[in-house]
Parts: C-alpha cells; sequence; structure tokens
C-alpha cells in the first residue's frame, strides 16, 4: 500500500507541473491573440486613389482607425507585386503639417506615397515605368488593406 501511495505521489509531482505549464502557455496564446484582434478591430485605412503622370505614382490614403500604425510594417503592393515603402518617398499629413522622416501614421492623417519609373521597374513583374501599372494595395501590419486603381493624372 506505501509503494502505491508513493508511486501516486511522485506521479502527481510530474503531472501537476506539467499541467500548470500547459495552461500557463494556453492563456498566453489566449492573451495575444485576444490583443491581435483588438489591434485589427482598431485598424482601418481607406486608399482615396492613385494617380500617375509619366514620371511618377502618388497613393493617398488615410488611416481611419483608432491606431497609430508602423510604417515600416505597411506594405505596398503594386499589380501585386511588393514595393518596399524604403523604395518610395511617404509623407504623412496632419492639417497643414507635412511630415517626411516619420515612420508612424497617426490616426485620422493621410498618407501619401510616391513612386517613380525606377522603383516600377526594378520591383514590378513586367512593368518598366509607371504608365504600364493598374492598381494599388497598401497592407497594414494588422493585414488590413485597401486597393485603388491607378488614374492618369487629369482624369476624372
Amino acid at each position: 500500500m506505501a509503494v502505491i501511495f508513493i508511486g501516486l505521489l511522485i506521479a502527481a509531482s510530474v503531472i501537476v507541473p506539467t499541467l500548470f505549464t500547459i495552461s500557463s502557455e494556453t492563456g498566453e496564446a489566449f492573451s495575444t491573440q485576444s490583443e491581435q484582434i483588438r489591434d485589427q478591430k482598431n485598424t482601418a485605412i481607406s486608399v482615396h486613389g492613385a494617380e500617375n503622370t509619366t514620371e511618377n505614382v502618388t497613393v493617398s490614403a488615410t488611416n481611419e482607425g483608432t491606431r497609430t500604425l508602423d510604417l515600416s510594417s505597411t506594405d505596398l503592393l503594386v499589380d501585386g507585386d511588393y514595393v518596399p515603402l524604403t523604395a518610395t518617398e511617404t509623407v504623412v499629413i496632419a492639417g497643414d503639417d507635412r511630415r517626411n522622416a516619420t515612420s508612424i501614421w497617426p490616426p485620422s492623417t493621410d498618407l501619401e506615397v510616391s513612386f517613380t519609373n525606377e522603383t516600377v521597374d526594378e520591383h514590378v513583374r513586367g512593368a518598366s515605368n509607371v504608365t504600364e501599372v493598374d492598381r494599388v494595395t497598401i497592407v497594414t501590419e494588422t493585414a488590413i488593406s485597401d486597393a485603388s486603381r491607378i488614374e492618369a493624372a487629369g482624369d476624372d
């Protein structure tokens, strides 16, 4: 009888810490998932349009969410091909204030992303200049995105 009792104590001493570890890790996973869902619900962007001249394309978008977005984690797709924002010129506009050297996109501000023929030639398959691309998409760090067709300057 004593041997069985000692065996049960040893088994319990192995099982109980394992259960606590599993429970703790599961709780952390649920917490992380909850934070990600909250961040997605607080993120909203709207791409107003994209206009091209013969030399560049300028994309205009607004952060309509309640969350400040990290531009280093924001992606630009041109005709479905990834174009790093570091290969573009980005300007965050808050009223009359234009910020070129910023890595954040606060709520209720506009973002202008401009890229050139060279950027298209280097990053977009099957196109060598801005007149050959049709669509841009901005994707945030929380996987919220919006897209727009590229219109020629002066087209309405």
